[in-house]
C-alpha cells in the first residue's frame, strides 16, 4: 500500500466513524426523546447511578465535556428534580452531585429501552466483532491521546 492509499484509508476510517456516530447519536436521541432527556443528561444520570455521587470535574471527565457544559446540564437536571447538589462537609468549595429519587426513577424507566436500542444497533456485529471494535476504538483513543495534536503516530 503506497502513501496515498494509506492516507485515503485513514480518511475512509474517519468518515465511517463520523457516519456511524451520527446514526447512533440520532437513534439514541430518538429513544430518549419521550423522557425529555438529552443524551448528555442521560449520561449524567447513568454515571451517578453507577458511582453514587460525583463532583462536577469528575462528571465532566467521565463524559468528556467541559465543566462549563456540565454545569448547565446539572442546572437543568436539578430544575427537573433529578439531581441535587451537596457541599462537601470537609471542604465547602467542593460540591457533590447526587441522584435524587426522581432521577433514579426516570433513569430506571429509560435505561432498559436505551440498553435494548444500543444492543439492536450493535446487533449487526457478532459478539467477537463487537469486542474487536471496542478494542480497536480504545487503541485509537489511547494513541490519539498520546500524540495529542502533533499529528505523528
Amino acid at each position: 500500500m503506497d502513501i496515498k492509499e494509506e492516507k485515503e484509508l485513514a480518511l475512509d476510517v474517519w468518515i465511517n466513524l463520523i457516519k456511524a456516530f451520527k446514526i447512533i447519536h440520532r437513534e439514541i436521541q430518538h429513544e430518549l426523546s419521550p423522557s425529555g432527556l438529552t443524551g448528555p443528561q442521560f449520561g449524567v444520570l447513568r454515571r451517578l447511578n453507577i458511582h453514587g455521587e460525583l463532583c462536577l470535574s469528575e462528571i465532566s471527565e467521565k463524559l468528556n465535556v467541559t465543566e462549563g457544559n456540565i454545569t448547565g446540564i446539572i442546572d437543568r437536571l436539578e430544575r427537573e428534580g433529578y439531581v441535587y447538589r451537596e457541599r462537601d462537609k470537609d471542604d465547602r468549595r467542593v460540591i457533590h452531585i447526587k441522584l435524587a429519587p426522581e432521577g433514579e426513577r426516570i433513569y430506571n424507566e429509560v435505561y432498559p429501552g436505551y440498553r435494548q436500542r444500543i444492543d439492536q444497533l450493535m446487533g449487526c456485529l457478532t459478539e467477537e466483532e463487537q469486542k474487536q471494535l471496542s478494542y480497536l476504538l480504545d487503541k485509537l483513543r489511547r494513541g490519539i491521546e498520546e500524540i495529542g495534536n502533533s499529528g505523528d503516530c
